[in-house]
């Protein structure tokens, strides 16, 4: 209330590195709260530091099929030395069709479960729509936390630790090779 009367504020909550940039992939990662803000911001930062508005398209960016193809080999890590093991330890399964539902397994090591056939992956794999892994580090006393959500989020236990993590999923085929456009 001012002077009697009702009134509004807006508050944006303060946050750090509202954008991070990758020169090496050419990938522009932007928080925010709504997608169009972030194509907006995408397409305003592209024309702004590389004079085109589409430099950072938005494309599928991550692919969790190699998990069904590869199976557990798909979690190996001894090419990417800071990683210690990697287990897949959650994947989520949304069934569209009609009695649509979510389906979610957890367990400490799923590829167990898939390898005695206790659960199946889907025919379609676009149900795949996210999965979770422990990947743990060397000296690091606890694994961390990385969640691939296709197509083109990922979440890490920490920022800084994302390299690493990038290195790996790179190495597995989970992030879908650069596309150089002209």
């Amino acid at each position: 209330m001012e002077r009697g009367q009702p009134t509004s504020l807006m508050y944006r909550p303060r946050r750090y590195a509202l954008l991070k940039y990758d020169p090496m992939r050419g990938e522009m990662g932007v928080y925010s709260s709504a997608e169009i803000e972030q194509r907006i911001l995408l397409k305003a930062f592209g024309g702004a530091l590389f004079g085109r508005d589409n430099f950072f398209p938005g494309r599928l960016k991550f692919d969790l099929r190699p998990l069904v193809y590869r199976g557990r080999s798909a979690l190996a890590c001894a090419d990417v030395p800071p990683i210690e093991d990697v287990r897949l330890t959650e994947v989520h399964f949304f069934r569209r069709r009609a009695p649509w539902r979510l389906v979610i397994q957890r367990a400490d090591d799923l590829f167990e479960l898939f390898e005695r056939g206790e659960i199946r992956w889907p025919k379609d794999l676009t149900e795949i729509t996210r999965a979770t892994f422990t990947v743990k580090l060397w000296r690091e006393r606890r694994p961390r936390r990385l969640t691939i959500i296709p197509c083109n989020r990922a979440l890490y236990a920490r920022d800084e630790e994302s390299p690493i993590m990038g290195k790996w999923m790179e190495a597995r085929e989970m992030i879908r090779p650069i596309v150089l456009q002209e």
